[in-house]
């Protein structure tokens, strides 16, 4: 399995603490049947200001410390950005944010709702070969009102990333039934896990899998987590 989204990467962001966190959420993952993981740190204005030249040196670190431990997961490179109106100059400046391999980038809605300016942002990264991925819309105030929100964005090519912990039940009811809404209208893309640490926020992916299969059966659920087939 594939997982596109994780924060792993030691004293960057909110996610691991230290190698020894970091390589726990590595350990998870594998028993969890993750082969290859992405580091995705946030990336967020006055918060958050890290750029690919940092993130690219704590995953060299961090791929040494998994190797010395024989930790055999495949880590990449990528960051989530944080939806601002200024994003499109961002990513041009620094294009090394863009999970790795790919012209696809991991964008973070404000939690609250969806910015009247999301639709000019999207549509200018779309507009300069970016394929936004939105991470974790189920738990977006605005979208748990009414998913049908989203479907502007899927029209225009927005692909959509969901949290494992979401399907597990790891928030409130209403991300749950909102998340569950999302992969029975077939507007899902990719289950990441969204790992903050080796516990209640884990790399659980297989048994999200599991679970969402149950809702829209083992095929489709597991075509979730094989993410790269995907990418254009």
């Amino acid at each position: 399995m594939i997982d596109i989204h994780s924060h792993i990467l030691p004293g960057i962001d909110d996610g691991a603490a230290d190698p020894d966190e970091a390589c726990a959420i590595l350990e998870a993952a594998g028993r969890a049947g993750v082969r290859t993981i992405y580091a995705t740190p946030h990336v967020i204005p006055g918060s958050y200001e890290n750029d690919s030249r940092g993130i690219a040196a704590k995953l060299e670190s961090l791929r040494r410390e998994a190797d010395k431990r024989h930790i055999e997961i495949e880590i990449l490179s990528g960051a989530e950005l944080y939806l601002v109106p200024d994003l499109p100059a961002r990513l041009a400046a620094d294009p090394g944010l863009m999970l790795s391999g790919s012209r696809c980038a991991l964008i973070e809605c404000p939690m609250q709702g969806i910015p009247p300016y999301a639709d000019g942002v999207l549509s200018s990264l779309m507009e300069s070969g970016v394929t936004p991925i939105l991470a974790h819309p189920e738990r977006n105030a605005a979208v748990m009102e009414d998913a049908s929100v989203l479907m502007p964005f899927l029209c225009k090519g927005v692909f959509l990333q969901i949290n494992a912990g979401s399907i597990l039940g790891y928030y409130e009811k209403r991300v749950l039934r909102t998340v569950r809404e999302l992969l029975e209208r077939d507007m899902v893309h990719f289950i990441g896990s969204d790992a903050h640490g080796p516990g209640e926020r884990s790399p659980s992916l297989s048994a999200a899998v599991a679970e969402a299969a149950t809702w829209i059966g083992a095929q489709k659920a597991g075509q979730l987590v094989a993410s790269q087939l995907m990418w254009p």
